[in-house]
This record gives structure tokens, C-alpha cells and sequence, in this order.
């Protein structure tokens, strides 16, 4: 917890313990949102999107609806 009482999440390395660690949860996600640059010819414009752990679908108990699942 930082000074202003938000959390400044943690490295990937630290996520991985976490994960590996914690016998409390059944599953633990990682996610941030992030910029993305999408477009054509005539430019990109600026999204902002997530960008998640590979379990991220199957823990939530989803399927993406599209694109590819990593699992």
C-alpha cells in the first residue's frame, strides 16, 4: 500500500509466488490496463486494454470470445 492507500500492484516474478504460494484461493489473476496503438493506413489511434495472465479466462469460469485463449 502506498502513502495514498492504493496498491501499486507487483512485479511479474512476484505475481508467480503469489500464485505458487497461496493455498487459500483456488486461482490467482494478474491484470493491467495498458495502451494499445490500433488502426490502418490512415493512422492509429490510441485503445486501452488489459493485459492479462494466461489463466485470467479459465479462472473467472469464461471463454474469450474471441482472439485465442493461452492456456
Amino acid at each position: 500500500v502506498n502513502d495514498t492507500g492504493g496498491y501499486p500492484g507487483m512485479s511479474w516474478p512476484e505475481y508467480r509466488d503469489l500464485r505458487e504460494s497461496l493455498t487459500t484461493f483456488q486461482d490467482v489473476v494478474a491484470f493491467r490496463m495498458a495502451p494499445f496503438n490500433v488502426g490502418d493506413d490512415d493512422g492509429p489511434e490510441r485503445r486501452f486494454g488489459q493485459l492479462v495472465s494466461a489463466n485470467f479466462f479459465s479462472a473467472l469460469g469464461l471463454t474469450p470470445a474471441a482472439g485465442q485463449d493461452w492456456r
